[in-house]
């Protein structure tokens, strides 16, 4: 894993409460995942946490259109946030 910042932490966990609503979710569209992917994704995700150390911060990783519709993607975001 490449290092974002020689003196910030290791990593940042997500804070926001995520094992509500993936309680309640489809497995087959929402899943968890203990990283936030590709470089590009870590290193959003802890830059976004580094600087808003005081707020909820978490990462959603949204497919591509020809995965998921839009329609059921915007459902799926809106089921989500009633949880934050």
């Amino acid at each position: 894993m490449k290092i974002i910042d020689n003196n910030g932490p290791d990593l940042y966990l997500t804070d926001i409460p995520y094992q509500a609503f993936l309680l309640n979710a489809d497995p087959k569209r929402i899943q968890l995942s203990l990283s936030a992917g590709g470089y590009i994704c870590n290193d959003t995700f802890y830059r976004v946490k580094n600087a808003l150390k005081d707020h909820k911060v978490g990462f959603i990783h949204v497919p591509k259109e020809t995965t998921i519709d839009l329609d059921t993607q915007e459902a799926i975001l809106r089921s989500i946030i009633k949880y934050l």
